[in-house]
Protein backbone atom coordinates (compact mmCIF):
# COMPACT_ATOMS: atom_id res chain seq x y z
CA UNK A 1 0.00 0.00 0.00
CA UNK A 2 1.46 3.61 -0.27
CA UNK A 3 2.64 5.20 2.10
CA UNK A 4 0.79 8.86 0.73
CA UNK A 5 -2.94 8.95 2.56
CA UNK A 6 -5.66 8.74 0.43
CA UNK A 7 -6.41 12.91 0.77
CA UNK A 8 -2.76 13.45 -1.01
CA UNK A 9 -3.11 10.44 -3.56
CA UNK A 10 -6.78 11.80 -4.50
CA UNK A 11 -5.56 15.39 -5.07
CA UNK A 12 -2.70 14.29 -7.35
CA UNK A 13 -5.47 12.64 -9.64
CA UNK A 14 -7.23 15.65 -9.48
CA UNK A 15 -4.89 17.92 -9.91
CA UNK A 16 -3.25 15.19 -13.20
CA UNK A 17 -6.58 16.98 -15.44
CA UNK A 18 -6.04 20.13 -17.13
CA UNK A 19 -9.22 21.23 -15.57
CA UNK A 20 -8.41 19.92 -12.28
CA UNK A 21 -11.19 18.01 -11.97
CA UNK A 22 -12.60 14.11 -12.28
CA UNK A 23 -15.71 11.91 -11.90
CA UNK A 24 -15.19 8.99 -8.98
CA UNK A 25 -14.62 6.25 -11.59
CA UNK A 26 -11.81 7.94 -13.19
CA UNK A 27 -10.01 9.12 -9.53
CA UNK A 28 -10.41 5.26 -9.22
CA UNK A 29 -8.74 4.56 -12.37
CA UNK A 30 -5.71 6.77 -11.68
CA UNK A 31 -5.15 5.28 -8.20
CA UNK A 32 -4.82 1.27 -10.14
CA UNK A 33 -2.62 3.53 -12.45
CA UNK A 34 -0.55 4.64 -9.91
CA UNK A 35 -0.24 1.97 -7.51
CA UNK A 36 -0.51 -2.00 -8.27
CA UNK A 37 -1.83 -2.35 -4.77
CA UNK A 38 -5.44 -0.56 -6.17
CA UNK A 39 -5.18 -3.08 -9.09
CA UNK A 40 -4.64 -6.23 -6.81
CA UNK A 41 -6.67 -5.99 -3.69
CA UNK A 42 -10.12 -5.91 -3.16
CA UNK A 43 -12.38 -2.80 -3.73
CA UNK A 44 -12.88 -2.12 0.11
CA UNK A 45 -9.90 0.65 -0.91
CA UNK A 46 -12.95 2.81 -2.37
CA UNK A 47 -15.16 3.68 0.55
CA UNK A 48 -11.82 5.48 2.01
CA UNK A 49 -11.50 7.03 -1.52
CA UNK A 50 -15.39 8.00 -0.91
CA UNK A 51 -15.40 8.95 2.53
CA UNK A 52 -12.27 11.12 1.73
CA UNK A 53 -13.90 13.19 -1.08
CA UNK A 54 -16.61 13.50 1.47
CA UNK A 55 -15.32 14.83 4.58
CA UNK A 56 -12.20 16.62 3.36
CA UNK A 57 -13.18 20.22 2.66
CA UNK A 58 -10.81 20.87 0.29
CA UNK A 59 -12.96 18.52 -2.22
CA UNK A 60 -16.17 19.93 -3.85
CA UNK A 61 -18.49 18.03 -5.49
CA UNK A 62 -19.66 20.31 -8.76
CA UNK A 63 -22.11 19.74 -12.11
CA UNK A 64 -22.92 16.40 -12.92
CA UNK A 65 -20.91 14.77 -15.71
CA UNK A 66 -22.00 14.96 -19.18
CA UNK A 67 -23.18 11.44 -19.21
CA UNK A 68 -25.16 11.96 -16.36
CA UNK A 69 -23.31 9.50 -14.00
CA UNK A 70 -22.40 10.84 -11.19
CA UNK A 71 -20.25 14.25 -10.17
CA UNK A 72 -17.68 16.04 -10.80
CA UNK A 73 -15.11 16.12 -7.57
CA UNK A 74 -13.07 19.25 -7.99
CA UNK A 75 -10.39 21.13 -5.50
CA UNK A 76 -11.31 24.24 -3.54
CA UNK A 77 -9.98 27.18 -5.09
CA UNK A 78 -8.43 28.24 -1.81
CA UNK A 79 -6.51 25.09 -1.62
CA UNK A 80 -5.14 24.93 -5.44
CA UNK A 81 -1.91 27.22 -5.14
CA UNK A 82 -0.74 25.01 -1.74
CA UNK A 83 -1.46 21.58 -3.23
CA UNK A 84 0.76 22.86 -6.56
CA UNK A 85 3.61 23.75 -3.98
CA UNK A 86 3.60 20.31 -2.78
CA UNK A 87 1.56 20.85 1.20
CA UNK A 88 -0.68 18.23 1.01
CA UNK A 89 -1.56 18.74 4.60
CA UNK A 90 -5.32 18.47 5.72
CA UNK A 91 -4.80 21.61 8.75
CA UNK A 92 -3.15 23.89 5.81
CA UNK A 93 -6.18 22.69 3.61
CA UNK A 94 -8.25 24.17 6.42
CA UNK A 95 -6.27 26.85 7.30
CA UNK A 96 -6.55 28.06 3.27
CA UNK A 97 -10.55 27.53 3.34
CA UNK A 98 -11.59 29.16 6.61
Amino acid sequence: KPDEPYMTLIVKAIMSTADHRMVLADIYLWLMDYSPYYRLTKSSWKNSVRHNLSVNECFVKSERARNGRGFFWTVHPACVQLFQDGDYSRRSARAAIQ
